[in-house]
C-alpha cells in the first residue's frame, strides 16, 4: 500500500519553510502556495520533502500546475496511487 501524506504533515513542512513568517499564517487546503508567502524555491523544496515521505519522484509536469495545498496533496497522493496500481 502506498504511503500517503496528510494535510497536517504537509502543513508542518510548509510552516518549517516559512519560519517566523508562518507563525500566524492560517494554512488550509484551499490556500494558494504563493499567497502563503512561499518562494518558488520553497515550493520546490516542499515537494522534495514530500517525495521523500512517499518514496518516489513526482512528475514535473504535474508539479508545475499545482497552485494550492489541496492540489499539492492530490499530486503527491494521486501519483502514489497510480504508481501502486501500475
Amino acid at each position: 500500500m502506498p504511503r500517503t501524506v496528510t494535510i497536517d504533515e504537509a502543513t508542518a513542512i510548509i510552516r518549517s519553510k516559512l519560519g517566523s513568517r508562518g507563525a500566524r499564517t492560517e494554512i488550509r487546503g484551499s490556500s494558494r502556495l504563493d499567497d502563503l508567502g512561499l518562494s518558488s524555491l520553497e515550493v520546490a523544496d516542499t515537494f522534495f520533502e514530500l517525495e521523500e515521505l512517499v518514496g518516489h519522484e513526482l512528475d514535473a509536469t504535474v508539479v508545475a500546475d499545482v497552485q494550492t495545498l489541496d492540489e499539492m496533496l492530490a499530486a503527491v497522493n494521486g501519483q502514489a496511487d497510480r504508481l501502486q496500481a501500475g
